[in-house]
């Protein structure tokens, strides 16, 4: 049998010290992120939720690292994100729009070249 993981990350608020004195505040990313925990567990899957200052740029990188050293071939990942988003100049020259997209975590920014590494 497969081993299912899962991981969902939800941020009402990050640290306005990380972001130039803004906040992103929101309602219910945090309940987002509880919903889609609760739909993985119904269907078997492991789940980690990490929230509001949990949900740092480490924390997340460091859950994805270990789940894909936990998962084989033919096991299950699956991820969900609820927060801001944002676009920085890229710098690689991999998007044709000239902008990375990020998801706003806590304490700064996931560029998606980076959760592509992972």
């Amino acid at each position: 049998m497969a081993t299912a993981i899962s991981l969902h990350i939800g941020l009402n608020y990050v640290d306005p010290n990380h972001y130039s004195g803004w906040n992103g505040e929101l309602n219910a990313a945090e309940y987002d992120a509880n919903d889609m925990s609760l739909i993985a567990k119904y269907q078997g899957f492991q789940t980690y939720v990490l929230l509001r200052s949990n949900a740092t740029r480490q924390a997340v990188t460091s859950s994805i690292l270990n789940a894909a050293q936990t998962l084989n071939q033919g096991d299950i990942f699956v991820i969900s994100y609820s927060g801001h988003g944002g676009q920085l100049p890229d710098i690689n020259g991999d998007e044709d729009d000239g902008l990375d997209e990020t998801w706003c975590l806590y304490d700064g920014e996931l560029v998606d070249d980076e959760l592509s590494q992972l």
